[in-house]
């Protein structure tokens, strides 16, 4: 994605650090398969070059965890309503990521969320923001030449361990034709 985006990729400090935190937990005995996977990918990710890290991060500005917080409390009132459960700390990146897209849009920039969580992709969108899920990504990536039909679905299985979309997109989704401009 970073060859593919080049300098024009973005991700919230939220999401790097909620990666890092992940990446910096030890593994236990009797650990949880999918928090084993997460851990590992956030190993990975946090070993990126530093450098590419620090050029794509948007850091939040003072005062942002109150519109965080708010976001949060919309995304709890989408369908199916969570209203009654705390905040789920776990969507803070989701929530952060809106809110630091949303001030980076103008009339000449279109900014894209990338977002498998569908009540995240919902709620960018309620704030005007189209939203591709890593599927959807990794097509449009196999249609311009950065990778292959076959290393997209490759990374898309991969991707699954860790991450799943709506069942509609896996479905979209089910085989190596489906990451070609034929499909």
């Amino acid at each position: 994605m970073v060859q593919h985006y080049g300098s024009s990729l973005r991700v919230c400090e939220t999401v790097v650090n909620e990666w890092r935190h992940r990446g910096t937990q030890p593994s236990v005995d009797g650990e949880d398969l999918l928090e084993g996977r997460l851990r590992r990918a956030g190993q990975y990710l946090i070993s990126r070059k530093r450098d590419i890290w620090d050029a794509m991060t948007v850091p939040l500005a003072e005062g942002d965890e109150v519109g965080v917080a708010a976001l949060q409390d919309q995304l709890r009132l989408l369908p199916p309503v969570d209203a009654d459960k705390e905040p789920n700390p776990a969507h803070a990146g989701e929530c952060a990521t809106v809110l630091v897209a949303g001030r980076q849009i103008t009339d000449a920039q279109v900014i894209i969320l990338c977002a498998n969580d569908r009540k995240a992709g919902e709620l960018a969108r309620r704030y005007g923001m189209p939203t591709r899920s890593a599927p959807h990504i990794l097509l449009e990536m196999s249609i311009a030449g950065s990778i292959t039909a076959k290393d997209a679905y490759s990374l898309h299985l991969k991707g699954l361990e860790v991450s799943k979309p709506c069942s509609d997109v896996v479905d979209a989704f089910a085989d190596p034709s489906a990451f070609t401009a034929n499909r």
